[in-house]
């Protein structure tokens, strides 16, 4: 189930409508069903890059993978 988490000092007039096509680009990019994908933006006007407020983002990327029929069984 990949997450993507992008906090960046750039406002968005619609941040929920970009979050969408945001989802359906990394599912794309990860080759991996929309329906496993998670995506969060986060708006933070003090984000500096290089020492100055210039547009920035820092993009995090996780994936974790889903547990075995075997592996469940050793964790009950």
């Amino acid at each position: 189930m990949p997450t993507l988490t992008l906090l960046t000092n750039v406002k968005l007039a619609d941040p929920k409508a970009f979050a969408l096509e945001f989802s359906k680009l990394g599912a794309e990019t990860l080759g991996k069903p929309e329906l496993y994908i998670s995506v969060s933006y986060t708006y933070n006007e003090t984000l500096t890059f290089n020492g100055s407020f210039a547009p920035a983002f820092n993009l995090s990327i996780v994936r974790f993978n889903s547990c075995q029929a075997a592996q469940v069984d050793l964790i009950d």
